[in-house]
């Protein structure tokens, strides 16, 4: 995983854009995840 993350940032701004990009998504999605697990918790 860190040789990717290696690679994608010697490929140039666009590779760090991206990885960037993909980071906050992964992020979010488990925020997401989180978020609807609490809901679920409050419902019962």
């Amino acid at each position: 995983m860190l040789e990717l993350a290696k690679e994608i940032v010697s490929s140039g701004p666009s590779g760090v854009i991206a990885l960037l990009a993909f980071a906050a998504f992964g992020v979010a999605w488990k925020a997401l995840s989180v978020l609807e697990s609490v809901k679920k918790k409050d419902e019962e």
